[in-house]
């Protein structure tokens, strides 16, 4: 965990270590999810105090008031909890700052002047995750941790960081029940990887087995430790990407042999997840298959949750044929996803999302999203509904935090393309138009069916002065979505009186959009 953070191990006292980081963004989320780890691991309980302050190196071991802050925050934490300065707490972003509450100046031993403190307890979001029940009949992956024969410092700190970010990668896949393991048998799938050096030459090669121990895939990735942070960023997600891919071609490929009424829940539901529901076919075909697997499961929250996301897609792209037709379902979605997911339940964000259309009370609308981002920080839905729901609300470096965190640990699935679209959004209404553009380019590629793109794409561009490229962009969508106007966008998608959203509609008319 501290090597996937890009931490340092300093010292290890028997009962407990000193960690130092570069980053307090880095500490923080690494305390958090290593103590959501240790909800779901086992008995063990560990108390993390972090803070932000100078020390001396000296003998492999470190020194100063900044330790010895940290290790003071540490005495005063609560088992499973994590306890921050202020100074770190100034430097966190937004969806990392709902879980911590305020327990004002602190006077420390030994310390000159009081902190003022900043308490997570030991109540997490992992053990809300845990409470999750019902989804035992999803495909396993067991994930080997990366192995090496270096002796070298350097190249077994980055085994241990590749097998952290490629755990934290799959485990983001939901209907992959993934686990780090070098005891237990693969009954499912199986992940190995063996990492090599030759002087500052690197070479990571990977293995993918199949049920039934046949492999179904395997790389070489070549790389260098002059450039090992950034390697190991991209490679982790490359490798998830492929992964996750593989895996569902076969597991695809299987559930396509059965005949339909042979089909379980959890097949229907992995139907639904094709990565092809952000254009209108898909997000039809996905929710048709998330009806099925209700059929057969109509006590699991999940296939309710994805029913609410693909709605709710739907909706604010403007795909009114598709959302028309499930209207009146959404009451029981929302009602059974909260019954059965309880405050698990990803569905909190999509009634945030409701109430905020129905009501447009922004004051209520932050509430409640301040409220399931302290509960679950890493849950991508959340992260997801939170940074689109920041958009409505006009708080786009909010929405930003969200979506950036959602790229950090997810960016290899299928929501990442609306996710970038959301992006672009944000960055839209924060007035940086070219960033916008890599965005929304992307999400283009990945998906030329997708309409919302073609739109923001315009807005950025009539900002730009491309006018000319701007309508082009419109025209394409146009031929996506016919008959779109600036009335039809503000009935779909709830779009009040912020200034950011200004921008939005005055970059569509400016386009050539139609008023009505």
């Amino acid at each position: 965990m501290v090597a996937g953070h890009h931490g340092t191990i300093v010292k290890n006292m028997g009962d407990g270590w000193i960690v130092t980081f570069s980053s307090a963004v880095d500490a923080v989320t690494c305390a958090m999810r290593l103590q959501d780890s240790m909800v779901l691991e086992g008995e063990i309980q560990l108390r993390t105090g972090v803070h932000l302050g100078d020390i001396v190196h000296e003998d492999e071991d470190v020194f100063g008031e900044g330790v010895n802050v940290a290790a003071r925050l540490e005495a005063l934490c609560k088992p499973g909890g994590v306890t921050i300065s202020d100074a770190v707490y100034g430097v966190i972003d937004g969806t990392l700052r709902p879980a911590f509450d305020d327990a004002g100046e602190q006077t420390l031993k030994n310390i000159k002047r009081p902190v003022r403190v900043w308490t997570r307890g030991g109540i997490t979001g992992a053990k809300m995750l845990k409470d999750r029940s019902g989804m035992e009949g999803f495909p396993r992956l067991v994930i080997r941790p990366v192995t090496t024969s270096s002796d070298t410092v350097e190249v077994r700190e980055l085994a241990d960081a590749l097998t952290h970010d490629l755990a934290t990668y799959l485990g983001s896949t939901r209907w992959l029940q993934s686990r780090v393991s070098t005891a237990e048998m693969a009954v499912g799938f199986e992940l190995s990887a063996n990492l090599r050096a030759s002087g500052s030459r690197l070479r990571l090669q990977t293995r993918l087995k199949a049920p039934g121990s046949a492999e179904i895939w395997s790389a070489k990735h070549d790389g260098s430790l002059q450039d090992a942070f950034d390697w190991q960023d991209e490679l982790a997600s490359a490798i998830a990407t492929q992964l996750v891919s593989k895996t569902l071609d076969f597991v695809l490929d299987e559930i396509k042999k059965k005949p339909e009424s042979e089909r379980s829940w959890e097949d229907f539901t992995i139907l639904a997840l094709q990565p092809s529901g952000a254009d209108q076919e898909g997000l039809r075909d996905a929710l048709q298959y998330v009806v099925q697997a209700l059929e057969k499961r109509p006590d699991s929250s999940y296939p309710y949750e994805l029913a609410l996301t693909f709605w709710t897609s739907a909706t604010s792209i403007g795909y009114l044929e598709v959302s028309e037709y499930y209207r009146e379902a959404t009451g029981e979605w929302l009602s059974r996803a909260r019954e059965f997911g309880g405050m698990a339940s990803s569905s909190r964000a999509n009634l945030a999302f409701f109430n905020f259309v129905n009501t447009g009370d922004i004051v209520q609308a932050r509430i409640e999203v301040e409220a399931f981002l302290r509960d679950l920080p890493f849950d991508l839905e959340a992260l997801v509904f939170a940074g689109f729901l920041f958009n409505y609300i006009g708080e786009p470096e909010k929405a930003l935090e969200c979506f950036q965190k959602f790229d950090l640990f997810a960016s290899h699935v299928a929501l990442a393309v609306p996710v970038r679209n959301g992006m672009a959004g944000a960055l839209i209404m924060l007035g940086r138009f070219e960033e916008a553009l890599t965005h929304l380019e992307r999400a283009i590629r990945l998906n030329p069916s997708y309409a919302a793109p073609y739109r923001w794409k315009a807005c950025a561009l009539v900002n730009l002065g491309r006018t000319e490229e701007a309508k082009a962009e419109l025209a394409k969508h146009e031929k996506i979505l016919p008959g779109v106007t600036i009335a039809s966008l503000a009935s779909n998608s709830y779009t009040g009186e912020v200034p950011a959203h200004r921008v939005f509609r005055e970059g569509l008319r400016a386009a050539g959009m139609p008023e009505e």
